[in-house]
Protein backbone atom coordinates (compact mmCIF):
# COMPACT_ATOMS: atom_id res chain seq x y z
CA UNK A 1 0.00 0.00 0.00
CA UNK A 2 1.37 3.24 -1.19
CA UNK A 3 1.84 5.83 1.46
CA UNK A 4 -0.66 8.63 2.77
CA UNK A 5 -0.17 11.83 1.59
CA UNK A 6 -0.40 14.66 4.11
CA UNK A 7 -1.45 18.52 3.23
CA UNK A 8 0.34 20.88 6.52
CA UNK A 9 -2.38 23.77 7.46
CA UNK A 10 0.04 26.67 8.79
CA UNK A 11 3.82 26.97 8.48
CA UNK A 12 4.37 27.89 12.51
CA UNK A 13 6.38 26.45 15.34
CA UNK A 14 3.88 23.02 15.61
CA UNK A 15 3.23 22.93 11.92
CA UNK A 16 7.39 22.51 11.72
CA UNK A 17 7.48 19.68 14.29
CA UNK A 18 4.67 17.76 12.37
CA UNK A 19 6.27 17.87 9.71
CA UNK A 20 9.70 16.75 11.06
CA UNK A 21 7.49 13.98 12.77
CA UNK A 22 5.98 13.13 9.74
CA UNK A 23 9.32 11.92 8.29
CA UNK A 24 9.57 9.25 10.86
CA UNK A 25 6.30 7.89 10.48
CA UNK A 26 5.82 4.93 8.51
CA UNK A 27 3.11 4.42 6.15
CA UNK A 28 2.39 8.65 5.84
CA UNK A 29 4.56 11.25 3.82
CA UNK A 30 3.75 15.45 3.96
CA UNK A 31 3.77 16.87 0.22
CA UNK A 32 1.54 19.64 0.55
CA UNK A 33 1.81 22.93 3.06
CA UNK A 34 -0.70 26.29 3.52
CA UNK A 35 -0.21 28.98 5.05
CA UNK A 36 -2.36 32.51 4.68
CA UNK A 37 1.05 34.05 3.06
CA UNK A 38 2.45 32.89 -0.28
CA UNK A 39 5.08 30.93 -0.34
CA UNK A 40 8.37 29.48 -2.80
CA UNK A 41 8.01 25.57 -2.68
CA UNK A 42 11.61 25.99 -3.49
CA UNK A 43 12.51 28.03 0.05
CA UNK A 44 10.07 25.70 1.66
CA UNK A 45 11.74 22.31 0.54
CA UNK A 46 15.17 24.07 1.99
CA UNK A 47 13.58 24.80 5.43
CA UNK A 48 11.84 21.46 5.81
CA UNK A 49 13.82 19.13 3.91
CA UNK A 50 10.96 17.58 1.96
CA UNK A 51 9.08 18.80 -1.34
CA UNK A 52 6.08 20.64 -0.39
CA UNK A 53 3.52 21.90 -3.31
CA UNK A 54 2.69 25.37 -1.40
CA UNK A 55 -1.14 26.28 -1.32
CA UNK A 56 -1.87 30.11 0.44
CA UNK A 57 -6.05 28.94 0.34
CA UNK A 58 -7.44 26.17 2.18
CA UNK A 59 -10.48 25.30 -0.11
CA UNK A 60 -7.40 24.58 -2.91
CA UNK A 61 -5.62 22.59 -0.66
CA UNK A 62 -8.76 20.95 0.45
CA UNK A 63 -9.60 19.88 -3.52
CA UNK A 64 -6.53 18.69 -3.78
CA UNK A 65 -7.34 14.81 -4.97
CA UNK A 66 -3.48 13.72 -4.18
CA UNK A 67 -4.03 14.74 -0.59
CA UNK A 68 -5.45 12.03 2.16
CA UNK A 69 -5.00 13.54 5.18
CA UNK A 70 -4.95 17.48 6.24
CA UNK A 71 -2.96 18.16 9.32
CA UNK A 72 -4.17 21.60 10.60
CA UNK A 73 -1.81 23.53 12.63
CA UNK A 74 -3.30 27.20 12.49
CA UNK A 75 -5.22 29.51 14.14
CA UNK A 76 -8.31 26.76 15.76
CA UNK A 77 -10.50 25.34 13.78
CA UNK A 78 -10.68 25.48 15.81
CA UNK A 79 -7.59 19.35 38.46
CA UNK A 80 -5.84 19.32 35.72
CA UNK A 81 -5.38 23.09 34.90
CA UNK A 82 -3.85 24.76 32.36
CA UNK A 83 -1.11 27.94 33.10
CA UNK A 84 0.44 29.32 29.95
CA UNK A 85 0.64 32.85 29.57
CA UNK A 86 0.48 33.06 25.78
CA UNK A 87 1.79 36.92 25.19
CA UNK A 88 3.73 38.93 22.50
CA UNK A 89 6.67 36.43 22.45
CA UNK A 90 4.44 33.69 21.13
CA UNK A 91 3.96 33.70 17.54
CA UNK A 92 0.27 32.51 17.62
CA UNK A 93 -0.32 36.15 19.65
CA UNK A 94 -1.23 37.92 16.77
CA UNK A 95 -4.21 36.03 15.61
CA UNK A 96 -4.78 33.96 19.19
CA UNK A 97 -5.51 37.25 20.89
CA UNK A 98 -8.89 37.48 18.33
CA UNK A 99 -12.22 36.34 19.33
CA UNK A 100 -12.93 34.54 15.86
CA UNK A 101 -8.87 33.18 16.33
CA UNK A 102 -8.37 32.10 20.30
CA UNK A 103 -12.00 32.06 20.62
CA UNK A 104 -11.78 31.78 24.25
CA UNK A 105 -9.17 30.57 26.92
CA UNK A 106 -10.04 27.02 27.19
CA UNK A 107 -10.24 26.83 23.26
CA UNK A 108 -6.96 28.49 22.73
CA UNK A 109 -5.31 26.29 24.90
CA UNK A 110 -6.79 25.18 27.72
CA UNK A 111 -8.59 22.66 26.11
CA UNK A 112 -5.31 20.74 26.27
CA UNK A 113 -6.12 20.48 30.61
CA UNK A 114 -9.71 19.66 29.86
CA UNK A 115 -9.34 16.92 27.46
CA UNK A 116 -6.91 15.08 29.92
CA UNK A 117 -9.32 15.87 32.53
CA UNK A 118 -12.32 13.95 30.73
CA UNK A 119 -10.07 10.73 29.45
CA UNK A 120 -8.96 10.63 33.22
CA UNK A 121 -12.12 10.63 34.57
CA UNK A 122 -14.02 8.22 32.61
CA UNK A 123 -17.68 9.40 32.96
CA UNK A 124 -19.71 11.74 31.28
CA UNK A 125 -19.84 15.60 31.96
CA UNK A 126 -23.89 16.30 33.42
CA UNK A 127 -22.92 19.57 34.37
CA UNK A 128 -20.65 22.52 33.75
CA UNK A 129 -20.35 26.02 36.27
CA UNK A 130 -17.75 28.53 34.97
CA UNK A 131 -16.48 31.92 35.63
CA UNK A 132 -14.24 33.98 33.62
CA UNK A 133 -11.92 37.17 34.04
CA UNK A 134 -8.64 38.60 32.71
CA UNK A 135 -5.72 40.09 34.26
CA UNK A 136 -5.49 44.19 34.16
CA UNK A 137 -1.92 43.90 32.77
CA UNK A 138 -1.11 45.56 29.36
CA UNK A 139 1.03 43.09 27.91
CA UNK A 140 -2.35 41.47 27.55
CA UNK A 141 -4.55 44.22 26.85
CA UNK A 142 -5.22 42.89 23.40
CA UNK A 143 -7.04 40.20 24.08
CA UNK A 144 -10.30 40.26 23.07
CA UNK A 145 -12.16 37.79 25.13
CA UNK A 146 -11.61 36.50 28.92
CA UNK A 147 -7.80 35.22 29.17
CA UNK A 148 -8.45 32.83 32.55
CA UNK A 149 -11.76 30.60 33.32
CA UNK A 150 -11.97 28.56 36.30
CA UNK A 151 -14.85 25.40 35.36
CA UNK A 152 -16.17 23.07 38.12
CA UNK A 153 -17.53 20.06 36.51
CA UNK A 154 -20.26 17.48 37.65
CA UNK A 155 -19.99 14.19 36.59
CA UNK A 156 -22.95 11.57 36.18
CA UNK A 157 -21.48 8.98 38.03
CA UNK A 158 -20.63 11.60 41.34
CA UNK A 159 -17.41 12.56 40.36
CA UNK A 160 -16.50 16.16 40.78
CA UNK A 161 -13.41 18.10 38.97
CA UNK A 162 -11.85 21.35 38.12
CA UNK A 163 -10.11 22.78 34.94
CA UNK A 164 -8.14 26.34 35.04
CA UNK A 165 -7.51 27.87 31.89
CA UNK A 166 -4.61 30.39 32.32
CA UNK A 167 -3.03 32.45 28.91
CA UNK A 168 -2.61 35.47 30.91
CA UNK A 169 -0.49 34.27 33.70
CA UNK A 170 3.69 35.57 34.18
CA UNK A 171 4.86 32.67 34.93
CA UNK A 172 6.53 29.63 33.76
CA UNK A 173 4.73 27.08 31.90
CA UNK A 174 2.34 24.59 34.55
CA UNK A 175 -0.05 22.26 33.74
CA UNK A 176 -1.06 20.92 36.65
CA UNK A 177 -2.74 17.39 37.84
CA UNK A 178 -4.20 16.42 40.80
CA UNK A 179 -6.41 13.55 41.10
CA UNK A 180 -7.37 12.37 44.53
CA UNK A 181 -9.20 8.56 45.04
CA UNK A 182 -10.60 6.28 47.17
CA UNK A 183 -6.96 4.23 47.38
CA UNK A 184 -4.74 7.31 46.75
CA UNK A 185 -3.95 10.58 44.86
CA UNK A 186 -1.88 11.51 42.10
CA UNK A 187 -0.08 15.11 42.10
CA UNK A 188 1.93 15.64 38.88
CA UNK A 189 4.52 13.32 39.45
CA UNK A 190 3.92 12.04 42.70
CA UNK A 191 1.97 9.32 44.47
CA UNK A 192 0.67 8.76 47.76
CA UNK A 193 -1.31 5.53 48.37
CA UNK A 194 -1.88 3.63 51.89
CA UNK A 195 -2.68 0.33 49.89
CA UNK A 196 0.97 1.04 47.99
CA UNK A 197 2.52 1.05 51.51
CA UNK A 198 3.82 4.70 51.15
CA UNK A 199 5.19 7.34 53.38
CA UNK A 200 2.50 8.86 55.39
CA UNK A 201 4.35 12.56 55.69
CA UNK A 202 5.70 13.27 52.10
CA UNK A 203 4.69 12.48 48.48
CA UNK A 204 6.68 9.94 46.72
CA UNK A 205 7.95 10.64 43.09
CA UNK A 206 7.31 8.82 40.01
CA UNK A 207 10.34 8.60 37.69
CA UNK A 208 8.20 9.88 34.71
CA UNK A 209 8.39 13.13 32.24
CA UNK A 210 6.23 16.19 33.59
CA UNK A 211 4.11 18.54 30.93
CA UNK A 212 6.55 21.47 31.65
CA UNK A 213 6.97 23.45 28.85
CA UNK A 214 4.76 25.12 26.06
CA UNK A 215 7.55 24.09 23.44
CA UNK A 216 5.86 21.32 21.17
CA UNK A 217 9.75 20.06 20.22
CA UNK A 218 9.29 17.25 22.73
CA UNK A 219 5.69 16.12 22.44
CA UNK A 220 5.30 12.62 21.90
CA UNK A 221 3.98 13.56 18.37
CA UNK A 222 5.99 10.37 16.61
CA UNK A 223 3.81 7.57 18.03
CA UNK A 224 0.87 9.85 18.18
CA UNK A 225 1.15 9.99 14.35
CA UNK A 226 2.26 6.21 14.00
CA UNK A 227 -1.06 5.58 15.61
CA UNK A 228 -3.66 7.39 13.43
CA UNK A 229 -1.77 6.66 10.30
CA UNK A 230 -1.79 2.79 11.20
CA UNK A 231 -5.52 3.75 12.32
CA UNK A 232 -6.34 5.49 8.94
CA UNK A 233 -4.68 2.21 6.68
CA UNK A 234 -6.72 -0.04 8.66
CA UNK A 235 -9.86 1.51 8.77
CA UNK A 236 -10.42 1.83 12.41
CA UNK A 237 -10.75 4.78 15.50
CA UNK A 238 -7.77 6.19 16.80
CA UNK A 239 -7.40 4.77 20.54
CA UNK A 240 -7.99 7.95 23.12
CA UNK A 241 -8.27 10.70 19.70
CA UNK A 242 -10.85 9.65 17.62
CA UNK A 243 -13.57 12.13 16.43
CA UNK A 244 -16.15 11.48 18.96
CA UNK A 245 -13.62 11.73 21.70
CA UNK A 246 -12.62 15.08 20.21
CA UNK A 247 -16.82 16.11 19.99
CA UNK A 248 -17.46 15.47 23.47
CA UNK A 249 -14.52 17.69 24.71
CA UNK A 250 -15.56 20.21 22.79
CA UNK A 251 -19.28 20.17 23.56
CA UNK A 252 -17.87 20.28 27.04
CA UNK A 253 -15.65 23.33 26.31
CA UNK A 254 -18.81 25.19 24.79
CA UNK A 255 -21.18 24.55 27.95
CA UNK A 256 -18.25 25.89 29.63
CA UNK A 257 -17.97 29.00 27.96
CA UNK A 258 -21.65 29.38 27.76
CA UNK A 259 -21.78 29.22 31.82
CA UNK A 260 -19.17 31.83 32.08
CA UNK A 261 -21.67 34.21 29.86
CA UNK A 262 -24.34 33.68 31.39
CA UNK A 263 -23.53 33.32 34.89
CA UNK A 264 -25.49 30.70 35.39
CA UNK A 265 -24.92 26.24 35.07
CA UNK A 266 -25.10 24.31 31.90
CA UNK A 267 -26.07 21.24 31.16
CA UNK A 268 -24.61 19.49 29.18
CA UNK A 269 -27.81 18.17 27.29
CA UNK A 270 -28.38 21.74 26.61
CA UNK A 271 -25.23 21.30 24.18
CA UNK A 272 -26.22 19.55 20.68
Amino acid sequence: MSDLRVGIVGLGWAAGAHIETFKHVQGATVTAACSRRRHDPAELEKRFGVPLRAYDDFNRLLADKTIDIVDICSPHYGEVDYYHGIGPWYGQFSWNVKKDGGGSSLLSGGCHAMDALLMLMDSEVEEVTSYATRSKSPTFAPYEYATTSTTILRFKDGKVGKVASVIDCLQPYYFHTHLVGSEGSLLDDKIHSAKLGTDKSRWSSLATHLVDSGDVKDHPYQPQFQAFVDSVRAGRKMPLTDFETALETHRVIFAADRSAQKGEPVRLSKIR
